[in-house]
C-alpha cells in the first residue's frame, strides 16, 4: 500500500481484558442461538465463565502482548496508535486520534451512546481468576502503558 502512495496507519484498541473477554461472551451470545434456537441466560454464561474464559476464541482475541509485538514487527513507531476503550470517549481520545490520524475529528457526541455494555456481572472471585489467568497480559499492558494500571484496576463488580 505504502509503494502505491499511501500513508499507512494502525489504530489498536484495548479494553481491560475482563470486561472485553465479558462483552464478547454477551455479544456472541446474542448473535449465536444454543441447539434449542433459544438464548444462553447470563446466569448460564456466568456459571460457564471459568470455563469459557481461557478457551481460544477469547485468549487469541484478549492477547494484546502478541499483537503489539506482531504490529511493532511490521510498522514504525509513529505509524501505530494505541488507545483504549476504557478513555475513549472523552475529547482528549479522539483529538489524540484526529492528530494522529491528520484529520480534524470534531463531530462527536459523548452523550449519545450506542451498543452500551452492560456492567460486569461477575463475582469478584470470577474477575480474580480471570486476571491470574490473564496476568500476562495485565503485566504486559502495564509495563508498556502505565497507565492501563490505573484503568484497568477498576472492573467494576
Amino acid at each position: 500500500m505504502e509503494t502505491a502512495g499511501f500513508d499507512v496507519k494502525v489504530v489498536f484498541l484495548m479494553r481491560d481484558p475482563v470486561a472485553r473477554i465479558w462483552s464478547s461472551m454477551r455479544m456472541r451470545n446474542v448473535n449465536q442461538k444454543n441447539p434449542g434456537n433459544d438464548l444462553v441466560t447470563e446466569d448460564m454464561l456466568l456459571t460457564d465463565f471459568e470455563v469459557d474464559a481461557r478457551k481460544p476464541y477469547f485468549a487469541k482475541r484478549t492477547d494484546y502482548v502478541a499483537t503489539i509485538q506482531a504490529l511493532e514487527a511490521v510498522f514504525e513507531p509513529g505509524q501505530i496508535h494505541y488507545e483504549f476503550y476504557e478513555r475513549l470517549f472523552s475529547p482528549q481520545a479522539i483529538s489524540n486520534l484526529s492528530d494522529f490520524l491528520g484529520v480534524q475529528i470534531t463531530d462527536y457526541d459523548f452523550d449519545k451512546r450506542v451498543n452500551v455494555s452492560k456492567p460486569i456481572n461477575l463475582s469478584k472471585d470470577k474477575i480474580a481468576f480471570a486476571r491470574k489467568a490473564y496476568a500476562p497480559i495485565y503485566q504486559g499492558c502495564y509495563e508498556k502503558f502505565p497507565q492501563t494500571h490505573e484503568m484497568f484496576g477498576r472492573v467494576a463488580v
